[in-house]
């Protein structure tokens, strides 16, 4: 009788940890105008040669809040992210108000959660001290959105801007070793979403994912490195949550969407539009990637060029009058060290 309550309790609390609003991760749309990490590097990222087996970096003394019964999660994973570059407390609540009622966020359509693009551009964009929007409410989404934003937090945020966001998920390489490859390299984290299973919530205690399996919702995490074939992952859900708020995950296990954030920035800037046409980018990305693809071999230095100024040449192709072989010709010859033949800031 005793095991069989014990078992019951256990169902039911599990029950009420599983409701998708207590999580918030939203797998990610595609859009060919992200940058991506494999061409931007101009390496084989996908090469284990000089990795380390084990690699964790230094979270200084930052502590792991607690997204309570919000659906913050990605938001907490990247405030965390800036914190470890700024040494600082950063505020998920001020960058999760941003992203819901910001209407160039596409997170702001989503009743609840966050994509995890939305996430690494808000970090890059800025985000606020805690001290300036602390997190006080965490009994739900309205009342984490309540937090009315300041010109102090303004200006906090502009502040601490980073450089840019990268998809450190692989085209050519597995995901674990490209963001193996971005965390060593670069000494930065990378955010992960990834779908989140009913026996994952063993690892509260444990500090390691069991198998996956039951049901499962959309969930976003910080990894910060890897212990062996494990990434060494930060949640969001307290200092007391697993192994002083991190568990490891096999490599083997399902991810959705990994994305690094830059302090660096892309060598063109991007020109401000107007008026955009979003659907003629995309359509423009799409279009130029496959003529570059056909034109450069996987690892060549081209590549790491485009993939640099990525935006900018899109953007150069859908409002400069730029075609893709123009742009083909200005990336060989950057990356060959010539003279540019083309200025892409200015109207062909």
């Amino acid at each position: 009788m005793w095991q069989f309550l014990v078992s019951l309790f256990k169902n039911i609390h599990t029950s009420l940890f599983f409701k998708k609003e207590l999580f918030g991760g939203v797998r990610d749309k595609e859009d060919p105008r992200d940058l991506r990490y494999e061409e931007i590097s101009g390496e084989p990222v996908g090469a284990t040669i000089g990795l380390p087996d084990n690699f964790i970096l230094n979270t200084g003394s930052l502590s792991v809040k607690n997204q309570g019964s919000t659906s913050s999660c990605g938001c907490q994973a990247a405030s965390f992210a800036v914190g470890m570059a700024t040494g600082k407390d950063m505020s998920a609540r001020y960058a999760f108000n941003v992203i819901k009622t910001d209407s160039r966020f596409e997170s702001s359509l989503l009743k609840w959660g966050q994509f995890t693009r939305d996430a690494a551009k808000i970090a890059v964009e800025g985000i606020c001290t805690e001290e300036l929007a602390p997190q006080e409410s965490i009994g739900s989404d309205t009342g984490y959105l309540s937090l009315e934003i300041s010109e102090d937090m303004k200006s906090s945020a502009k502040q601490h801007e980073r450089g840019a966001y990268v998809r450190v998920d692989g085209v050519f390489g597995n995901d674990f070793d490209i963001v193996r490859r971005f965390i060593y390299t670069e000494k930065l984290p990378v955010l992960v979403s990834m779908p989140w299973y009913v026996s994952y919530n063993e690892a509260r205690s444990t500090g390691v994912l069991p198998y996956p399996s039951g049901r499962s919702v959309g969930h976003i995490v910080l990894c910060i490195g890897w212990e062996g074939d494990n990434y060494v992952m930060v949640n969001s859900y307290s200092d007391n949550w697993g192994k002083q708020g991190k568990f490891l995950m096999p490599k083997m296990y399902p991810t959705w969407d990994c994305w690094g954030i830059f302090d660096k920035k892309t060598l063109l800037s991007v020109m401000k539009v107007s008026k955009r046409d979003v659907e003629k980018e995309k359509e423009n990305a799409y279009a130029l990637q496959r003529h570059l693809y056909s034109k450069f071999a996987t690892y060549d230095k081209a590549r790491s060029v485009a993939g640099k100024n990525w935006l900018s040449l899109v953007n150069a192709m859908t409002y400069r009058g730029y075609t893709a072989i123009d742009i083909e010709n200005w990336c060989y010859a950057v990356s060959r060290e010539k003279k540019p033949p083309f200025n892409l800031n200015k109207n062909k």
